[in-house]
């Protein structure tokens, strides 16, 4: 019973521990998002007003000068297509950065508690389990010891075998339980794992955002080459 106690205690310290690290990565992702907006958005107007210049250019030239102003208009659109590439990528670079910092010390300082939790039930378990069996074996051999005094050859063999039976099942059953504690730690591989999924889920939706900038980047084109060919 005490043992299945120490086990809950420690699954609700473990799901508490990914709760606080699920919400902190809902957290981040939403702040990256935002912080990503608003910096791409203060980058894009002075480029967003560069093409209005370049669109009113191409709109006044003349016909003898429409190759010319061709030539122009295909190595500035080259040009306003780089700079957005570079203000998107450093404008993402930026705060990922800054909020991979904060969000793994969070998750660097909730691995270190659980993992001291583990290690403290841990401790505890083997010393209970050491008492316990060292009780169990002492109290069977001074019964023995008690019982058999000065018996003949025969009793002398069966008290040695009721002696080495309990050595071996002592020791299996130590066997047994310091593997549960095995366990136990491993289950902070499942939690490394499971952390490595999250930041994959991240990096996807990282991917998924600058995705959809581009696509807002061919819209802006879309629409002002659009206005051209109408006018």
């Amino acid at each position: 019973m005490e043992e299945k106690s120490i086990l809950i205690q420690s699954d609700e310290v473990t799901k508490n521990i990914m709760s606080e690290i699920q919400d902190d990565m809902a957290n981040a992702l939403s702040k990256v998002s935002r912080n990503m907006s608003e910096e791409v958005i203060e980058k894009l107007i002075p480029i967003e007003k560069k093409i209005n210049d370049l669109k009113g250019s191409f709109q006044e030239f003349q016909e003898e000068e429409f190759e010319e102003k061709l030539e122009d208009l295909n190595n500035s659109i080259k040009n306003i297509s780089k700079t957005i590439e570079n203000t998107i990528e450093a404008a993402i670079n930026k705060n990922l950065e800054e909020q991979n910092k904060v969000l793994f010390s969070s998750i660097e300082d909730r691995l270190a508690i659980l993992g001291l939790k583990i290690v403290k039930d841990a401790t505890s378990n083997k010393e209970e389990i050491i008492n316990k069996i060292d009780n169990i074996n002492l109290g069977k051999v001074e019964e023995k010891v008690e019982e058999v005094g000065k018996s003949i050859e025969s009793k002398t063999k069966a008290v040695e075998k009721s002696i080495k039976d309990n050595l071996v099942s002592g020791n299996n059953f130590v066997l047994e339980k310091i593997k549960k504690i095995d366990d136990k730690i491993e289950d902070k591989d499942v939690l490394i794992e499971l952390i490595n999924k999250i930041e994959d889920s991240f990096n996807e939706r990282i991917d998924n955002i600058q995705e959809e900038v581009e696509w807002g980047n061919k819209s802006i084109f879309a629409r002002i080459f659009g206005k051209r060919r109408e006018q």
